[in-house]
């Protein structure tokens, strides 16, 4: 492995990020295993409505966080203008209490359901906390202090799973308890945060709407992007929610969950990845790129092999999300090209200033996927349809961005990609054909062989 891939890997700020993100699979694993044997399946549905809804709170920061991290890439803390970010933040808030009153008075009005008025009031609530924790995350995140971020997450999740916990000792685990957890623990992880942004909101104000309106203008575009990209999972996820019932939803979104819980370790590395970029050169970021596309998704597809004995134990422990389990085969490939998206494209788009690019890219691949949903939902009736739509626009996104970045870096190799296609390929048709499993596994294990032969030229 190329050295300079070996520093990064070696990185104190890349160990503990990925280390709080431990924590976070912690309690991801928690919440599959432990949680859904303690609740209902309706109720488990409503949790993970919340957990939608939530994230999807960012759209209120209008490009604003981005901009920010944008901004001060590469830069010291110290350098600052502390004064100028401390009128940035009291600008923000003002938007984000706006839009908080907005959900509020939605929920209220469109609503008539009990449970999902009280998940729109609470996800009102988390738009305060969980966009303050973003703006002075991203601000840390850009001034490259990873270690500090971390432990504002690993304050959050290591909370989290210390109620859940105690929930579950105290035989009083429910919706409600769940809810309140996730919101106690959030707004400690937001004090913890505000102790780095205390130096800039103790300093005497000063309002720079040019400022402003350039972050809104440079980080909307990387916003949208970002929440479009999420969007195109997203939206099948709604017309689930929409065409069929709570409990499908919350099957749907077990499964969904299941297949990222490598991609919740990984995903950190993306924000260590960019300052990091900004302090090389081009021709050291063209060799990281091609380290990175080859062992990346060689890594990828091994985790996803153990998904198999993992879904096996799964069914035995929870027999009630058994539709759970076999959705999970269907979108095992969004843990491949999604993880490759968010770790390495997104990173050299915001690096090489191809926001808009990514945004193009994004809204097209959106488009397909809500066709195919809209059609899967409402003439077809088919939630496999909609499964399929979904993974096959996120192969396309990926396919196209790193398309983009092959003829950017004038690289010539489109083998691991290839392998990768023909890797979900075979996953998709096992889904619907049902050949022996066994079958799958060596077929797999073939593809990853073929994988490390390309290994030498993938690197010239």
């Amino acid at each position: 492995m190329n050295i300079s891939i070996q520093t990064f890997l070696k990185n104190r700020k890349v160990i503990s990020s990925i280390s709080s993100q431990v924590i976070t699979l912690g309690v991801s694993i928690l919440m599959t295993v432990g949680v859904t044997r303690f609740i209902s399946v309706e109720n488990y549905g409503y949790w993970q409505l919340f957990i939608f809804y939530t994230g999807y709170v960012g759209l209120a920061h209008f490009g604003i966080c981005d901009g920010l991290y944008l901004l001060y890439g590469g830069k010291q803390l110290k350098d600052l203008n502390k004064r100028e970010v401390k009128g940035i933040f009291i600008l923000f808030f003002i938007l984000q209490f706006i839009s908080a009153i907005i959900i509020v008075i939605y929920g209220f009005l469109f609503e008539s359901n009990l449970t999902r008025q009280l998940i729109l009031l609470l996800t009102a609530f988390v738009l305060l906390i969980a966009n303050s924790q973003m703006f002075f995350g991203y601000i840390l995140l850009g001034t490259n202090n990873i270690v500090e971020y971390s432990k504002s997450i690993f304050i959050e999740k290591l909370l989290l799973l210390a109620f859940i916990i105690s929930s579950i000792f105290l035989k009083v685990i429910s919706l409600e308890s769940l809810l309140l957890s996730f919101c106690v623990s959030k707004s400690l992880s937001l004090l913890y945060l505000l102790s780095y942004g205390k130096p800039f909101l103790s300093e005497k104000v000063e309002y720079n709407k040019g400022l402003l309106i350039n972050l809104i203008r440079e980080g909307g575009i990387l916003m949208l992007s970002n929440i479009v990209s999420t969007l195109i999972l997203g939206v099948g996820r709604y017309f689930i929610d929409k065409a069929w019932n709570i409990k499908i939803f919350g099957k749907i979104s077990l499964a969904v969950s299941l297949v990222y819980f490598v991609l919740v370790i990984l995903s950190q590395l993306s924000f260590v990845l960019f300052p990091y970029l900004r302090n090389n050169t081009a021709d050291q970021q063209v060799v990281i790129f091609k380290r990175l596309n080859f062992y990346l998704p060689l890594a990828l597809k091994i985790c996803m092999l153990l998904y198999f004995p993992i879904a096996y134990l799964l069914e035995i422990l929870l027999p009630s999300y058994h539709e759970s389990i076999k959705y999970l085969i269907l979108l095992l490939p969004l843990c491949l090209f999604d993880g490759k998206m968010q770790i390495v494209y997104t990173s050299y788009f915001k690096n090489l200033l191809l926001q808009r690019s990514l945004l193009v890219i994004n809204v097209f691949c959106l488009i397909v996927s809500f066709v195919i949903s809209l059609l899967g939902a409402y003439v077809f009736k088919s939630i496999d349809l909609i499964l399929t739509g979904v993974v096959c626009s996120i192969i396309l996104r990926a396919i196209l961005s790193e398309q983009i970045l092959l003829r950017k870096y004038q690289i010539k190799d489109f083998s691991t990609t290839l392998i990768d296609v023909l890797f979900s390929l075979a996953i998709i048709l096992f889904y619907y054909f049902q050949f022996n499993i066994y079958l799958l596994i060596v077929i797999s294990i073939t593809l990853i062989l073929i994988n490390l032969r390309f290994r030498k030229t993938s690197f010239i």
